[in-house]
């Protein structure tokens, strides 16, 4: 009777280390998943904003949502989601606010 009672104590152990597993591995693939949608959003909120040649680098209407020149505009230059790249045929670069 006694040997059942090691037995018993042990098996219980086993099935705990088991559930620490578990948990132990549901945290970190929380943690994975919202890390993912985390920087989704990120990226997802930075809009790349183009100079298409024509216009003042000055006047907002001069930047669009695509390289081609189509698009919208942006409401800002102020506003911090945007990434301003002006192209041309030799380089590009990119002017972060």
């Amino acid at each position: 009777m006694h040997s059942n009672t090691n037995t018993n104590k042990f098996c219980g152990s086993k099935n705990n280390i088991n559930s620490v597993r578990i948990f132990h591995w549901s945290v970190i693939g929380i943690a994975l998943i919202l890390s993912v949608l985390f920087l989704s959003l990120i990226s997802a909120a930075k809009a790349a904003t183009y100079y298409y040649i024509s216009g003042a680098l000055t006047n907002i209407n001069s930047w669009k949502t695509n390289a081609n020149g189509t698009g919208t505009s942006p409401a800002s230059f102020l506003t911090g989601t945007n990434t301003f790249i002006v192209w041309n045929s030799v380089y590009s670069t990119s002017i972060q606010h």
